[in-house]
């Protein structure tokens, strides 16, 4: 395929800003290859000509480099960009690769996870990096802050089809170009089959390809024989996926294998490690003070060089783990299909183990879409000449999904706007920022949708005016003077960007007269913006107990899951060891990041709808989200302001002694150091800090 050198741009119009920038993201973005391939010149042409563009091609295509191009033509020019990832880890990453702007002289700011927003501070920014949430949610509460911008560049938009995250990122696409209709997209996709119908709706050019810069074999690995492309054959003797992995390993490559469930992935790699050892020995070991049983059993095998990776362990670890996969230091990473859509995270060879995946009473195979996003990781740019995309087959009807998924394309990315709870959560915005006020500008607005298109405008209109038939009769919305406006309860739970259901919940449990630290976190629980947890029969009485100890009743399964989150927030804030937890509720440590995470967020909009609703309440609720995110008693909370005090290390303080902030800045390095998990750069670290806060030696 014909190339054109970067360094030769005499196709490119001349940026104004410097070469040496734009050579830097280029560098980022093409992992050190110099090249421009067809489908990136066809799609800067047209974003050169002030089109929106759909690039539509494979993993690892160069997709970043059209959007960094839109990013530095859009600020060359006097504009502003936006990067919208559709999680936090990818915005993170895009943050650290576009800072490099920053010693040009361009502002480069990331709102990802905090509840206020600051929309002065973030106008000051050059270049903004968000998640699709956080885009929706600044929009919110400032529907004018959008018109600042020239481009808006949006990943993984083939994710417009989850039901989870699609219908975030469907709101606000059609938002943002309700409110600035010359905004400029470039929506970056994995291969959809779709496209001219998103494209369409998009008022976008498209460019789709199927070119990879790492050309991909795919292979079916059924019995003791793996068969290449129909008719090469490889047959093992003994484990075949450890001999897999051995040969690719051995040749300088890594591989991912992708297992169904967390227990399989762990089987995975422990199973290679009784007969694999690549020696580099390194550590997925964090920062982070405790350890549960399944970190445990990661760091007994690290050091081999292969790892495991799933939710349910630290969100530091993780992290850890895909730093040393990407530094050549772990060859192997058993994983759940999460990784698949998560931060860029390519190898030699792809293993796909399962392909079916147990809900709802029975099994299923997995979407076409899924599959090809976990085989899309297979070739590294720069590293290898080819990757590998294997898939397990174990029977005949597994050999035919097997071919299914290699000759097929993806399925169609269908909107997931159409759920009441979706359109309800909708419609509340939009009456918020005051970009609906009656019945028709309502069914004119979600007329313009992606469900809209595919379904039919009557649909969508008839579930919107329903939405806010209910947001009405709760006292979100009034009429008024000939239209809809959000009343002060239902602008506030607008802008916390929290399910209407969930502030119902809250606000009858802040108007039933009746306040405890165990009741809150009941109703924190309760609320549908909350992951669920599963328990077992086994389980039930003691979350039954807990639910009557505490006033409530035993209304049905969901309840008894609820109470089961409550027992481990409960728990965590009662400082029992990570360990402790995850064995008495069987959840790993990255399920209690989690739920703290998504309760901390709640127990915020609680005191804040407080604020409104009972004054009273308001400090202690502030108080109780903050010893939730730091999952620490009243009495130590103020030392977890201190950078690596976590809860562990701020308890050890406090039993020392050092039981304010000031009580730390008095203090000398050896007394410090003396305690344990204290070494002398971070007693050192603390010290100065608390001098810093308190104004203590000046």
């Amino acid at each position: 395929m014909d190339v054109i050198e970067v360094g030769k741009r005499r196709d490119l119009d001349q940026l104004k800003v410097s070469e040496t920038a734009y050579g830097s993201l280029l560098l980022k973005a093409t992992e050190h290859d110099y090249e421009l391939y067809p489908h990136q010149v066809e799609a800067i042409r047209h974003i050169d000509a002030g089109k929106s563009v759909v690039l539509s091609v494979p993993t690892a295509a160069g997709k970043t480099v059209v959007a960094y191009h839109a990013i530095i033509r859009a600020i060359s020019s006097g504009g502003k960009a936006m990067y919208v990832a559709p999680l936090r880890a990818l915005a993170s990453e895009k943050y650290r690769e576009l800072r490099v702007l920053r010693d040009h002289g361009v502002r480069v700011g990331m709102s990802i996870g905090d509840h206020e927003v600051d929309t002065e501070t973030l106008k000051k920014m050059r270049v903004l990096v968000c998640t699709s949430e956080k885009a929706d949610s600044i929009m919110r509460h400032d529907p004018d802050f959008i018109r600042d911008f020239q481009v808006v560049v949006t990943d993984e938009t083939h994710l417009l089809g989850d039901p989870g995250r699609g219908p975030i990122l469907e709101m606000f696409l059609t938002s943002a170009r309700v409110i600035n209709p010359d905004l400029q997209l470039v929506s970056l996709s994995a291969t959809i089959s779709n496209r001219e119908e998103i494209g369409k709706w998009l008022g976008a050019e498209m460019v789709v390809s199927d070119f990879r810069p790492v050309p991909m074999r795919y292979g079916i690995l059924n019995g003791k024989k793996l068969v290449y492309d129909n008719e090469e054959v490889e047959e093992y003797r003994g484990n075949e996926i450890a001999s897999i992995v051995k040969k690719h390993c051995d040749e300088g490559g890594q591989v991912l294998i992708f297992r169904g469930s967390r227990k399989k992935a762990e089987d995975a790699a422990l199973d290679l490690a009784e007969s694999l050892d690549f020696g580099h020995g390194t550590s997925a070991k964090s920062d982070a003070e405790e350890v549960d049983r399944h970190e445990e059993i990661l760091d007994s095998i690290i050091r081999k060089g292969i790892a495991f990776h799933h939710a349910g362990l630290s969100s530091d670890r993780r992290e850890k783990i895909e730093e040393g996969f990407r530094n050549g230091k772990i060859k192997v990473i058993a994983a759940t299909p999460t990784l698949a859509s998560g931060v860029n995270l390519p190898a030699r060879a792809v293993i796909v183990r399962d392909i079916t995946r147990f809900s709802s009473g029975y099994s299923d195979y997995l979407p076409v879409s899924e599959v090809r996003q976990m085989l899309g990781r297979a070739g590294r740019p720069s590293f290898d000449r080819i990757g590998y995309g294997i898939i397990f087959a174990s029977s005949e009807n597994g050999l035919r999904a097997a071919r299914n998924y290699i000759e097929s394309e993806p399925e169609p990315i269908e909107s997931g706007l159409g759920s009441p709870p979706k359109v309800r959560f909708c419609v509340l915005g939009l009456v918020s920022m005051g970009l609906v006020k009656d019945r028709e500008s309502l069914a004119e607005f979600f007329g313009k949708t992606l469900y809209s298109k595919q379904k039919g405008s009557d649909r969508i209109a008839a579930m919107a005016d329903s939405a806010l038939d209910f947001l009405m009769e709760n006292e979100f919305v009034q009429f008024r003077n000939g239209e809809y406006r959000a009343t002060r309860f239902g602008e506030a739970s607008s802008n916390l960007y929290i399910d209407p259901v969930t502030a119902l919940k809250i606000r009858e449990y802040l108007e039933s007269g009746s306040h405890s630290e165990e009741r809150a976190l009941i109703t924190t629980a309760m609320t549908p913006d909350m992951p669920k947890l599963y328990y077992t029969k086994d389980e039930a009485v003691m979350y039954e107990g807990f639910l009557e100890s505490a006033g409530f009743e035993v209304e049905d399964e969901e309840s008894l899951g609820a109470a089961k989150i409550a027992m481990v927030l409960r728990d965590w804030i009662s400082e029992k060891g990570i360990r402790e937890i995850s064995e008495k509720y069987n959840v790993g440590h990255g399920d209690i990041q989690a739920r703290a995470t998504v309760a901390e967020w709640i127990m915020f909009s609680m005191s804040r709808l407080a604020a409104i609703l009972r004054p009273e309440l308001s400090a202690d609720l502030d108080l109780l989200s903050l010893r939730v995110k730091g999952g620490v008693g009243s009495e130590v909370l103020a030392l977890t302001a201190l950078r690596g005090i976590g809860r562990v290390r701020a308890r050890r303080l406090y039993r020392s002694g050092y039981t304010t902030i000031l009580s730390i800045a008095n203090a000398q390095d050896r007394d410090i150091s003396a305690i344990a998990g204290f070494s002398s750069k971070l007693s050192g670290d603390i010290i100065a800090q608390a001098r810093r806060i308190s104004g203590a030696g000046k």
